[in-house]
């Protein structure tokens, strides 16, 4: 592909106002107030192009990651500048369009950065299943995403591997990797958990959340009882208030179980969308701690301390997979990362 370039750069004025036209309308799709659109042309070395790979889980073998801008055949990543309105707020915008391919086949996922490389928005175009759909994508949007670059983005996946076999040792770094690790995937599970009974209810299949309530009700009870492993993160009255914390919410998910199977959709709905958000937020909004601030903050230090932060986008890790659509879920996840990646690029 590399020995075509020359070739392909002679061919660019022809190329260009077909690419632009059609990158335009991608972009408009993502941003419909977007003005200025210009095509970028982002020049990526070699040694980047195979960290991008490994960082994306993609083998530099198979082709690497090949940017030439909106000219570019696919599957090239097209970049483009803007300026559209986020929040009510005209800011400049790099858009990255992305190719990915899920179990239902190619699409590619358009995401746009600020400045500071924050995700603005991110929209599917083509069939991405519910990995496309605004609920899942909305965990890589904003300042406070919870799928978010970090130091963690630019690493290998084999980094993460690396830690998940360190976490097997002995000796206390082994023992805070796997609490770590355990806490964090209990959480997610959780969560997609949690996921699943809303479009359950939504959907008035009230016995179908049933398995999803009593897997966040189990979830709870081990999450309990890592309070014994919780030292030295947390010490004495902080892991009382931990397990204290994680036993109320797991009451209140058997609650949810108990009105699921008797159907009384109501009060599953009740339950699911307050009381039981309400008591997760009690405990992940404790601070009276010694980091003295929330505590999914001071975990998510914790992690990104240890080399296991936010910023790898492995569903199961640090991104909430649509239920049952894993595999699309994952394919999304790293078209963001990659766009996160290439876009750092430009200037």
């Amino acid at each position: 592909m590399k020995n075509l370039l020359p070739a392909l750069s002679l061919l660019a004025p022809l190329l260009l106002p077909l690419g632009r036209s059609a990158g335009d309308a991608d972009v408009r799709a993502l941003l419909p107030d977007a003005q200025g659109i210009q095509p970028v042309e982002v020049r990526i070395s070699e040694a980047d192009e195979e960290a991008i790979a490994r960082a994306v889980g993609r083998s530099p073998a198979g082709g690497g990651v090949v940017v030439r801008g909106a000219a570019a055949p696919a599957p090239a990543i097209e970049v483009y500048r803007t300026r559209a309105k986020v929040e009510d707020e005209p800011r400049d915008l790099r858009v990255a369009l992305v190719p990915a391919k899920g179990p239902k086949g190619g699409f590619r996922l358009a995401v746009a950065v600020d400045g500071e490389g924050i995700v603005r928005a991110a929209k599917a175009l083509g069939d991405a299943g519910g990995a496309g759909s605004d609920k899942f994508l909305s965990q890589f949007l904003g300042e406070w995403a919870t799928a978010h670059a970090g130091a963690a983005t630019p690493r290998p996946l084999s980094a993460l591997e690396e830690k998940r076999n360190a976490a097997k040792g002995e000796g206390p770094e082994a023992k805070k990797l796997r609490t770590l690790f355990a806490l964090r995937g209990l959480m997610v599970e959780d969560q997609a958990a949690a996921d699943a009974i809303e479009q359950a209810l939504g959907k008035k299949e009230a016995a179908s959340a049933v398995p999803h309530a009593k897997r966040i009700a189990e979830n709870l009870g081990k999450i309990a009882a890592l309070g014994a492993d919780l030292p030295p993160i947390l010490e004495g009255k902080e892991v009382a208030s931990f397990v204290e914390f994680a036993e109320a919410t797991r009451k209140v998910a058997e609650e949810l179980v108990q009105a699921l199977e008797k159907g009384d959709a109501a009060r599953a709905t009740n339950l699911s969308s307050t009381a039981l958000q309400q008591s997760c937020a009690r405990c992940h909004g404790f601070d009276d701690h010694r980091y003295r601030k929330p505590l999914t903050s001071a975990f998510e230090k914790l992690r990104e301390e240890a080399g296991i932060g936010s910023g790898y986008f492995v569903v199961g890790h640090d991104v909430v997979p649509v239920p049952g659509e894993e595999a699309a879920s994952q394919a999304a996840a790293f078209a963001v990362k990659e766009a996160i990646l290439v876009l750092g690029k430009t200037k």
